[in-house]
């Protein structure tokens, strides 16, 4: 039999708190516990963080501009298929939708490479640049593909 989600993620959230206790009591002041949170866990969750973040803005943007334009009648239909299909079409909302799926990408790019400069990474800056910023150019010609097609 399968748990449910939220008895799984309130499971998770109860290991990884008594684990972490125990690292404490355990671990306290040396320099294997430091280490392990200053360049595992604490990246991690920085680029965990990061990666919500860029998910999560948008999000609300586009839920607060619906949730205005919609009541107010400026918009009545605008979470409909066609309308979307129709703005999609016309040049400039291409424009718009391009640049809504791209830009995104360079913004996350530029914030995960300047995560691992402040992690000291400088040494390998330039493979990591590269890696960031190349997916941000394959994700952005992906990008491009998908809204020609529209």
């Amino acid at each position: 039999m399968r748990m449910a989600l939220h008895t799984r993620m309130l499971l998770g959230g109860v290991i990884g708190a008594a684990g972490g206790v125990l690292a404490h009591l355990a671990l306290r002041d040396t320099p294997l516990l430091d280490a392990v949170v200053r360049y595992v866990t604490n990246p991690v969750g920085q680029i965990f963080l990061r990666l919500l973040f860029m998910l999560v803005i948008p999000l609300i943007f586009s839920a607060l501009v619906m949730g205005v334009a919609g009541p107010l009648g400026i918009a009545p239909e605008a979470a409909s298929y066609d309308h979307f299909h129709a703005i999609a079409s016309h040049p400039l909302g291409r424009l718009v939708l391009l640049a809504a799926m791209a830009l995104p990408l360079w913004g996350g790019a530029h914030h995960l490479r300047h995560l691992w400069l402040d992690f000291g990474g400088l040494k390998t800056d330039g493979l990591v640049g590269a890696l960031c910023y190349g997916g941000a150019l394959v994700g952005s010609l992906l990008a491009i593909v998908a809204v020609v097609r529209l």
